[in-house]
């Protein structure tokens, strides 16, 4: 795995600085094609980490955790759903409306 790039972009279009040499502003365009799919770009200003560049690859990775934890936290709540329901932790339509005043 090659090292990777770590930008330092300064404020107001000055040149921001990189381990390979100088980026300046008017070349941001050109590094999401330079972005290699495992090693994100990270983007700094004044020092701190603002952005990172990463390949489609492991975007697509990101959403597909994403949509695995909704359904897997929908799943969980159905579950206490049916658990109170067989308790009978259950209201009707009128004490629900009698608690939270609609």
């Amino acid at each position: 795995m090659r090292p990777q790039a770590v930008y330092r972009a300064a404020a107001r279009g000055q040149p921001a600085r990189a381990e390979s040499g100088s980026v300046s502003w008017g070349a941001l365009p050109d590094l999401p094609g330079n972005v290699p799919s495992d090693v994100p770009k990270l983007i700094t200003k004044s020092g701190e980490s603002c952005a990172a560049l990463i390949g489609a690859d492991r975007l697509e990775y990101y959403h597909r955790l994403e949509r695995e934890r909704i359904h897997l936290t929908l799943l969980e709540e159905a579950e206490k759903g049916l658990e109170d329901a067989a308790a009978g932790r259950t209201l009707t339509a009128r004490q629900l409306r009698a608690r939270y005043g609609r």
